[in-house]
């Protein structure tokens, strides 16, 4: 998954805008991206959206993901944010996800037109967005 462009391109900008607001960030071969910002940490997990037919699985698949790392990588990443990234918005027949999202206290942003857009009040709150 890491290949497929629309998930490095949601990385690369999250990666670059944690860079200009001089914060820092590090990855590993599970952890997509854990961002410090703010005195805060992000965990930000990305998936690739290739059809909107999948949103549910990949959302699914995102917070199982983010759940497993924040369990055992709690040393490195305490108690930081979550995040789920997609490379492309949901379609309208899936945009309720982000308020599962909400209500799951997991930030929700996608990849549109070469910008970062916040899907629900965690993200928009994020310092990342702005």
């Amino acid at each position: 998954e890491r290949a497929r462009a629309d998930h490095q391109g949601v990385l690369s900008l999250i990666a670059d805008r944690v860079i200009e607001r001089g914060g820092r960030f590090m990855y590993n071969n599970n952890i997509d991206l854990l961002a410090e910002l703010d005195g805060s940490k992000i965990l930000v997990e990305a998936k690739s959206l290739n059809s909107p037919q999948r949103a549910v699985d990949r959302m699914r698949y995102g917070i199982g993901q983010l759940t497993d790392y924040s369990f055992r990588y709690r040393d490195q990443i305490g108690s930081a944010h979550k995040m789920l990234a997609f490379g492309r918005p949901p379609d309208e027949a899936t945009s309720w996800i982000a308020a599962l999202l909400q209500e799951a206290e997991i930030g929700f942003v996608a990849l549109d037109g070469g910008k970062l857009l916040p899907l629900n009040a965690l993200a928009r709150k994020s310092p990342l967005i702005y």
